[in-house]
């Protein structure tokens, strides 16, 4: 019975990561933020890019938001970085990721 759990588990994991990727690249602006990096590391991901400046990087977190898949994002790091003669912005954001329909209920509600 332990083994249907983590399979159940991994079946589940693994279809959320591809609705967190599908958000992503819906959400990202392809003219103004290229992304170089993406991980996950149990319910956790992490994204890293590069931006034109700190106003779309703040955009685009906003627009990251709006996913039902992504929740608690956090932005751990945001450099000027010389690129092509052009003054751009590094940045690194996570997030968890969260399955819409399993989400907790809030105890409260239910009272």
């Amino acid at each position: 019975m332990a083994r249907i759990g983590v399979i159940e588990q991994l079946k589940s994991s693994s279809t959320m990561t591809v609705h967190v990727l599908d958000d992503v690249a819906t959400r990202t602006p392809p003219d103004r933020i290229w992304l170089t990096d993406f991980s996950q590391s149990g319910n956790q991901v992490q994204l890293g890019g590069i931006s034109l400046d700190n106003q779309t990087v703040a955009k685009y977190m906003v627009d990251l938001e709006g996913s039902p898949f992504m929740h608690n994002l956090v932005l751990i790091k945001s450099d000027m970085k010389k690129y092509a003669d052009r003054d751009l912005k590094a940045f690194i954001i996570t997030s968890s990721m969260v399955n819409p329909g399993q989400q907790e209920q809030d105890p409260a509600a239910s009272q």
